[in-house]
């Protein structure tokens, strides 16, 4: 089984931690999968994909986003818009975001969310993961509707929780609009954190797509 591993990259005059899985040796075949976490997380959030990923054939890496993590965090706002590319502010509330927003709480035990308080605590750490939304808000938005919406030709697989209580199912309405190639699976009883919470189907799905297999549904995997 491909062992996990970490580096450090420079890129853009910063410096990001990067959580890496390599295939073994014969196995690579040159792609690279690039796995990116949200908030309030970190690349440890996809330590279950990492290694089929790299089973697979990938070499799969999962860097902390600026401002997260062990990553760089550069201060000023303007370095976190998407064109450079709410808060929990102590332990109490890195729990409640995890498992008050999770269907199955059991899924966040004390030692998982000892790594995300742990990235949280870091000198600056909040302010620069909190940037981000700072940067949407003070132009993003208007910038993006400036540039358009083109519709996205890629092959997209998105999977979702059903239970998902910070972006709800009807979120997903009209997508298929601007994405031409889309595959969706809805997860029940699945909340906003779904490869962290129900990682056996979501990889189950991962691997099935980039076989170029039928995609499962959630019910055919119970």
């Amino acid at each position: 089984m491909a062992e996990l591993g970490e580096r450090f990259v420079e890129a853009n005059g910063l410096r990001f931690h990067v959580r890496t899985c390599e295939p073994e040796a014969g196995a690579a075949d040159g792609r690279v999968a690039l796995l990116l976490h949200g908030f309030p997380e970190c690349a440890f959030s996809w330590r279950y994909q990492l290694p089929l990923l790299a089973r697979l054939g990938w070499r799969a890496w999962a860097p902390d986003l600026r401002g997260y993590g062990q990553s760089d965090r550069p201060a000023r706002v303007e370095d976190y818009a998407v064109e450079r590319l709410l808060a929990a502010n102590d332990y109490r509330a890195i729990r409640e975001a995890f498992r008050g927003m999770a269907r199955d709480p059991s899924r966040f035990p004390d030692e998982v969310l000892a790594v995300y308080r742990d990235q949280a605590a870091r000198p600056g750490a909040l302010t620069a993961m909190v940037h981000y939304y700072r940067a949407l808000f003070r132009g993003g938005a208007r910038r993006q509707r400036a540039l358009g919406y083109p519709v996205i030709d890629v092959p997209t697989l998105l999977l979702w929780g059903e239970e998902d209580r910070a972006l709800g199912l009807e979120t997903l309405q009209g997508t298929e609009r601007y994405v031409s190639d889309l595959t969706l699976r809805t997860l029940p009883g699945v909340s906003h954190w779904v490869q962290q919470e129900a990682p056996e189907q979501v990889n189950a799905m991962l691997e099935a797509w980039l076989l170029g297999k039928p995609v499962p549904q959630a019910a055919e995997l119970r």
